[in-house]
């Protein structure tokens, strides 16, 4: 099932979805002032799933105490660093500990000509490692 419409609209309706009992329901919201979007945990460890990108934008303290799993490694000021370079058509995933440099990243990234980029929001890297969903240490 898709549904389009503001992010609000979009996690209310897939709440009520999951009450009726649909378990996987993707929720992709657009933030109209950046046109970036927010995938929520589920959405986010389904598109793990499928073989999304996932890039941390967290410090490299951060990093070190551990990160989704297969995740590559950007500080969020240094996106040029990413190596080696995913292709344009790969679905990036963006994440950090609470959202924000994710969404900028996210949101950088787009400008770069990426054009599959989400950000994980909300949860970050510590609500990934609190659902038990796959990390390295």
């Amino acid at each position: 099932m898709t549904l389009f419409g503001t992010n609000l609209f979009l996690r209310a309706k897939a709440q009520a979805l999951r009450t009726y009992g649909l378990v996987y329901v993707v929720v992709l919201g657009w933030y109209e002032e950046d046109e970036v979007a927010a995938v929520d945990m589920q959405s986010a460890y389904q598109l793990y799933k499928e073989g999304a990108v996932f890039i941390d934008v967290r410090s490299p303290g951060e990093w070190s105490r551990g990160s989704v799993r297969r995740a590559m490694f950007a500080n969020a000021a240094k996106l040029d660093h990413v190596l080696p370079k995913p292709a344009t058509t790969d679905i990036l995933v963006t994440f950090c500990e609470a959202g924000d440099r994710a969404r900028r990243a996210a949101k950088q990234l787009r400008s770069e000509g990426y054009n599959n980029v989400y950000y994980l929001w909300p949860g970050g890297y510590s609500g990934w490692a609190r659902a038990g969903l796959p990390i390295a240490t």
